[in-house]
């Protein structure tokens, strides 16, 4: 009977993946994909089940319309030969960044320090093996039932409260874990078991799933396969260098490694409140508008304008200096080197998009 204590939640999952393979064939294509690769009318299908109703309503139609008229646009933008992976970091390098930040901080936050080894944490705290299997059991169901409220947020108040209110809680959750295992009074234990529930429950309804929807909407569909699959793949990276440094991390230092978590949820906020524009309410089509209007005025743009600024200041010290007589038609030539070079970040701050 001993063996089935581990022997049997690996055979449930045995189980759950066949369901998962089985229904795999029941999977219709995304009718974006499908109108992309010229199947309108199954397109059209997918979108009349999706809404779950009659082809003939409106709703479907004016989606199909707009979709395949997106596409035809991209085809003359993006043609074949932009779609490469040279083209996926050269035209949207910013876009790369923020969705392979997405997935990657859902890890660097720690969320697999506490899942991956629940029972090692709530012992440290002090629980005997019982009573931390039992805590991690109870952490996991409210977990699972934090991840409910997004269904019903995340089109209310938006992406980026989410992410930021979230990491705030983590981070602050995380600190509290390091201080009080550091003090080690007698109330740790409790304490501990909740700051790791709040924990995990912040994460459940903020960077769990939220990370998840930033990169679909962050590119644009001529890459949007290719660059999701990147961010998926930088999740799994992180996640193997969370899960192999944090036990090694946990002998050496002991309560110090929670810190790092906890400092990195303390960067994401910046991260999101900075470079993450907020997509609530915004069809997929239009994502390419909301990119080019909140990078319109980024950091990287501001010190663009600066160094123009800056420039321009020493060219009208040359002419006020060297050549005062010919300053007006030297003006009137600063102007036109001037607009030159702001075309040119426009078109540089273009092709980061």
């Amino acid at each position: 009977m001993a063996h089935l204590s581990w022997r049997l939640p690996l055979f449930m999952q045995v189980g759950l993946a066949v369901v998962l393979f089985c229904g795999g064939f029941f999977i219709v294509e995304s009718p974006r994909w499908l109108l992309d690769n010229d199947m309108d009318q199954q397109g059209f299908n997918v979108l009349a089940l999706l809404y779950d109703s009659d082809p003939t309503i409106t709703k479907p139609k004016s989606e199909f319309f707009m979709i395949k008229n997106s596409i035809l646009q991209e085809r003359i933008t993006s043609p074949k030969s932009e779609r490469s992976w040279k083209k996926l970091f050269t035209n949207h390098l910013l876009r790369v960044a923020i969705a392979c930040s997405a997935m990657g901080f859902a890890q660097l936050n720690g969320i697999n320090i506490i899942s991956y080894y629940a029972p090692m944490v709530f012992k440290e705290a002090g629980f005997n093996d019982a009573n931390a299997i039992l805590m991690t059991g109870i952490n996991s169901l409210i977990y699972l039932m934090s991840t409910i409220a997004p269904w019903f947020l995340v089109d209310r108040w938006g992406r980026k409260p989410i992410l930021i209110s979230g990491g705030a809680a983590m981070g602050i959750c995380l600190y509290m874990v390091a201080l009080i295992m550091y003090l080690n009074v007698s109330a740790t234990p409790s304490l501990v078991a909740l700051l790791v529930i709040i924990y995990n429950a912040g994460f459940g309804y903020s960077w769990g799933p939220i990370g998840f929807l930033i990169p679909p909407e962050a590119y644009p569909l001529s890459v949007r396969a290719k660059g999701v699959s990147l961010a998926v793949s930088t999740n799994w990276l992180c996640n193997f260098v969370v899960g192999l440094l944090a036990p090694i991390l946990k002998q050496d230092i002991g309560w110090k490694m929670y810190l790092y978590p906890a400092t990195s949820c303390i960067i994401s906020i910046f991260i999101v409140l900075l470079f993450y524009p907020e997509t609530k309410g915004v069809e997929l089509e239009d994502m390419d508008k909301v990119f080019t209007d909140f990078y319109k005025d980024t950091t990287l743009v501001r010190v663009s304008k600066m160094r123009l600024r800056k420039r321009r200041m020493n060219k009208n010290d040359y002419n006020q200096n060297f050549n005062q007589p010919n300053s007006f038609e030297n003006r009137e030539g600063l102007n036109e080197i001037e607009l030159e070079d702001i075309n040119d970040l426009d078109y540089e701050r273009r092709q980061m998009l």
